[in-house]
């Protein structure tokens, strides 16, 4: 049987846990004091100079009298640890022969009571009696009993059980038996007898018969036998657990939460979902239940007051990072926004400090998206194109193709489709001049009249020069009823000084009017002022400048209201801020958005979408996601795009494909370039929506048939040498090209970093329609026929 110590269980999940401090199978068990050899990740610590008789006389001088000093109180038990806490309580009794909880009790009211006195309780006390009041009285509160009984270790698990006995002289297992029913019940018991293993040596062969056994219990059987996930899920190891979580994904290429929610139902489904979450990461589940106590309107305020108190000595900094890379705010904002009075104080105090805050404290989540811009400022993204000239390239054949492909009744739209989709812009130009040559007939003309819908769009559309159809763009985004902002947006915020400058020339040929000209009169406001500035193709070409990026990061946390000191008027700064973003260069815009993280905590792109608004927000963040990664600005367009269905293939088409050969119309400005850069980005996850399973993306956006699920960003992180894998970034995509973050473009690589893709069920595809094809062959380089469609993976990059 093969066994795999220690190091080969870190090694096998450093990929998956590289973001996340993984909570390890012993956490400490006395509040105060970490386990040996681990860091301690509590926000309250022992008091320096702790004198107990001091603080009882300090607690009994503050309710003493009418009224009692809150302030006071809270003060100085939020400043102690548990342990601390005990001996006050001790010395209280002492010196004044009264219960000092009993005093509490007496003074306090409301939540604020229940915050004080539940941290006066030692931590298995404090678990019991949230359990004997989670199980009086009519009904019971499942969601309690879940989040305890789901959550403890061996050892607190046995602390609780004491703990209940002593204070309450009942059997805990009994009254939970007595208050509880069916396979809920019976996982109940057996997380209460707290035997899970804890071995350090995974055994490879268990892993395999767990993850079968799983299977067959469930996804291969008619009904569920339930037995089998109760013993396996209540008894393994969590290192053995997260092995078997990862088998399983590649063994039945759905994860094991999916089968869960499938195959149970009801507190027995959320009590196994529970269980699973803890096994993979702890401090995870948490941030995830604090979350959810404070969204929305109202605050489940015992669950609030339980985790804060609970988690406080042991992973309460774990939960704060965590918190803050998953939801973007910081736990302290969410509390102090949620809540109020010394209950309020109290809660931000057990939080221990603000991750949004600049200082000291440099949050997991900042440190995250300061490592993103320093790969970005150094990766040399090569961007590559699917459509390049044609060898043995003959204009005079390709004219007399097309005029015999749209001669006589009906259309060979094939054919169209291949002589275009595979010649380069340049020599599309001399095919029209041919056409004109011979037939004395306009190629365009008789391509608008052969072709109609979505095809004549796109096909059209790569027939005309980049900088023609990026003006016939933006001219259609103006004219008439409304403004598409999106695609003025779009074209504005990505294109170099060059095509800039070609747009002007060719908007003022083809429409007798200058562009800038147009957008004055068609938009307003600072969304105006924005377009002309990018318009004008004034961007700095050189290198970063620190000095200058600091001063600019500065106005940049001013504007966006964070900046500690704000220094001159509003309507200056908003004029610096919008020139920073729209004429500097990208690699000192890079440099800037790092010095702004190193100010303030906070991504630039995160802040800009939450404290601005409409248009104005829009460009700028196109702005600084086109500075991050041109290629995956436009992956994440496509995705979006296509994701709902065949009725977005007219809104991507214009805008994407004929200028950057990553939509449909591949082979203008950028169509030669970096289809293949967008097409990896949009393979490696389209960024902010994780789904659970890794998957062919770009596949599965390019077909529409099959649905696109991304890759969440602990699970593809291997790959070649010095290859960005998402351990590095968990808030956006984390595929740069270039020399310090190659892509896996070979099947080979994939396969090997994500074997699961090679497993996964190849669906059965519909015929092709003419759209279809060219949208394939533009992506892909390669001719799709219409009745032809490619296997699941042969989409190469």
């Amino acid at each position: 049987m093969k066994r795999l110590g220690a190091a080969g269980v870190g090694a096998l999940f450093l990929a998956r846990q590289a973001s996340l401090r993984v909570d390890s199978a012993a956490e400490p068990e006395t509040m105060a004091k970490p386990a040996q050899g681990a860091k301690y990740r509590g926000s309250i610590h022992d008091f320096p100079g702790f004198d107990p008789n001091q603080d009882a006389e300090a607690l009994y001088t503050a309710m003493k009298g009418f009224g009692s000093d809150k302030e006071a109180i809270l003060d100085i038990i939020t400043s102690r640890s548990n342990r601390q806490r005990q001996e006050v309580c001790q010395s209280y009794k002492s010196l004044y022969g009264k219960d000092l909880i009993d005093n509490l009790k007496y003074e306090l009211t409301g939540k604020f009571e229940r915050l004080i006195v539940g941290l006066m309780r030692p931590p298995a006390y404090c678990d019991a009696k949230e359990i004997k009041d989670a199980i009086s009285g009519i009904g019971t509160d499942e969601k309690c009993l879940i989040e305890i009984l789901a959550s403890r270790t061996n050892e607190q698990m046995h602390q609780l059980v004491a703990a209940y006995k002593d204070a309450y002289e009942r059997d805990l297992e009994a009254d939970i038996i007595g208050d509880t029913s069916g396979h809920f019940q019976k996982m109940l018991v057996v997380l209460l007898q707290g035997t899970r293993e804890e071995d350090d040596v995974v055994s490879e062969d268990l892993v395999q018969q767990d993850v079968q056994d799983l299977y067959e219990a469930g996804e291969l059987k008619w009904g569920t036998d339930e037995a089998q996930f109760i013993y396996i899920l209540g008894n393994r190891s969590k290192q053995h657990l997260r092995l078997v979580f990862d088998e399983y994904l590649k063994t039945t290429g759905k994860p094991i939460e999916a089968s869960i929610r499938g195959e149970l139902s009801g507190d027995f489904e959320k009590l196994m979902l529970a269980v699973v979450k803890c096994v993979r990461s702890t401090p995870e589940y948490f941030a995830e239940r604090l979350f959810k106590a404070m969204k929305g309107l109202g605050t489940r305020d015992n669950t609030l007051i339980r985790i804060m108190v609970s988690r406080s000595e042991l992973d309460m900094l774990d939960i704060r990072e965590i918190f803050r890379t998953k939801y973007e705010k910081s736990l302290y904002s969410m509390i102090k926004n949620d809540t109020s009075g010394e209950y309020k104080k109290t809660l931000l105090k057990l939080c221990g400090g603000d991750d949004d805050a600049a200082g000291q404290f440099f949050p997991e989540a900042a440190q995250v998206a300061y490592r993103m811009w320093e790969l970005s400022a150094v990766a040399r993204v090569e961007l590559k194109g699917t459509v390049r000239p044609a060898n043995d390239f003959n204009p005079d054949a390709d004219a007399k193709a097309l005029r015999k492909a749209m001669k006589g009744i009906g259309t060979d739209e094939d054919t169209i489709i291949d002589i275009i989709t595979h010649r380069s812009n340049a020599q599309r130009q001399q095919i029209r001049q041919t056409f004109k040559s011979h037939f004395g007939r306009d190629l365009m003309a008789d391509l608008k009249s052969e072709i109609s819908g979505d095809l004549a769009r796109l096909i059209l559309g790569l027939m005309m020069p980049p900088a023609h159809y990026d003006a016939k763009q933006l001219k259609k985004a103006m004219e008439g009823a409304g403004t598409d902002e999106k695609a003025l947006i779009e074209i504005l915020a990505t294109r170099t000084n060059a095509e800039i400058q070609a747009i002007n020339e060719a908007y003022k040929e083809d429409y007798h009017k200058s562009l800038e000209d147009a957008i004055s009169s068609d938009t307003s406001g600072h969304f105006k002022r924005i377009l002309i500035s990018l318009a004008t193709g004034n961007r700095e070409e050189g290198g970063e400048n620190l000095d200058q990026a600091r001063e600019d990061a500065q106005v940049a946390a001013e504007i966006l209201e964070i900046a500690d000191t704000p220094s001159g008027d509003k309507t200056s700064l908003e004029t610096r801020f919008m020139t920073i973003l729209c004429t500097r260069s990208y690699p000192h815009l890079r440099r800037v958005f790092q010095e702004f993280i190193k100010m303030t905590n906070y991504d630039v792109e995160h802040t800009i979408k939450k404290e601005m608004s409409g248009d104005v927000r829009d460009t700028f963040v196109a702005i600084v996601q086109s500075v991050k990664n041109k290629p995956l600005f436009f992956a994440d367009k496509l995705y979006k795009s296509m994701k709902d269905g065949i009725s977005q293939l007219g809104v991507i088409s214009p805008t994407i494909m004929p200028t950057r050969g990553y939509l449909a119309i591949s082979g203008h400005i950028f169509g030669h370039h970096n289809l293949e850069s967008v097409a990896t980005s949009i393979w490696w996850g389209e960024s902010r929506d994780a789904a659970e399973h890794p998957q062919c993306t770009r596949q599965a956006c390019a077909t529409r048939n099959y649905p696109a699920r991304k890759a969440k960003a602990e699970k593809c992180t291997q790959g070649p040498q010095g290859w960005v894998g998402p351990s590095l970034c968990p808030l956006r995509a984390h595929n740069l090209s270039g020399d310090t973050g190659s892509p896996m473009t070979n099947s080979r690589q994939r396969s090997q970093a994500c074997p699961s893709l090679l497993e996964e069920p190849r669906p059965r595809w519909p015929p092709c329609q003419p759209l279809e094809s060219s949208l394939l062959t533009a992506c892909t380089g390669r001719r799709v026929g219409r009745n032809l469609r490619p296997s699941a993976y042969s989409l190469q990059m």
